[in-house]
């Protein structure tokens, strides 16, 4: 089983879609189940979404507590799940940082809006808090995501990952902005169904798997 933590301590950088898109992906695979740790219960209200609308929901359980998080772990290792991809609250709390600690691989999605830049100074301090108190290296995944279509210049953000490398490190694939995502958000789908995406977001997101974690672990 991988764990697979989509986290950062500032909200609105759009973790939630991001994984949602990602453990559909990975359940097209593999057996896969998501973990919402965020209050807002953004990817659980996805997946009621998906009800209404007559998708099958995806396997997704909620937590609050390190205890709910640590159970819920064990019981996905019992029924060897192959993934499982935790949607982690933008704010800093216990039950974040154990997700991060026990994590194969974390994103962390980034735009080039100044607070989510700043933000991201913040969570990096956060990451080697969490590494000190679980005496190993803890490195996190940077995507570009949410950006203009057209942008190329991302130096500010190549700058800031290079100022870190054992903290962060800035991933090829990127995310743009696509209409497609907002589209299939409000149904609760994903990319990959009722034809939303012409190709160039669900390429996005297989290119995210591929390079962070389908040949990274």
């Amino acid at each position: 089983m991988k764990i697979i933590s989509f986290s950062h301590q500032k909200g609105g950088v759009g973790k939630s879609t991001l994984c949602f898109n990602v453990a559909a992906m990975l359940s097209s695979k593999s057996r896969t189940r998501i973990i919402d740790l965020d209050v807002q219960e953004t990817a659980t209200n996805l997946n009621f979404l998906r009800e209404y609308n007559n998708l099958k929901p995806f396997d997704i359980q909620k937590a609050n507590t390190n205890e709910q998080l640590l159970e819920l772990f064990q019981c996905a290792e019992q029924e060897k799940l192959e993934y499982i991809c935790v949607d982690c609250g933008g704010f800093d709390a216990d039950v974040n940082r154990v997700a991060i600690s026990l994590s194969d691989v974390i994103i962390t999605p980034v735009s080039t809006k100044p607070f989510e830049i700043f933000g991201l100074n913040k969570f990096i301090t956060i990451l080697e808090e969490i590494e000190e108190d679980a005496h190993k290296p803890i490195c996190t995944n940077v995507v570009m995501n949410n950006i203009h279509p057209s942008l190329k210049d991302i130096q500010v953000i190549q700058d800031l990952c290079a100022s870190k490398p054992n903290k962060v490190k800035l991933a090829q694939s990127m995310i743009r902005s696509r209409a497609s995502f907002v589209a299939s958000s409000a149904v609760g789908a994903s990319v990959f169904e009722k034809n939303f995406d012409l190709g160039q977001a669900r390429k996005e997101i297989i290119s995210i798997c591929e390079e962070l974690i389908l040949y990274n672990l």
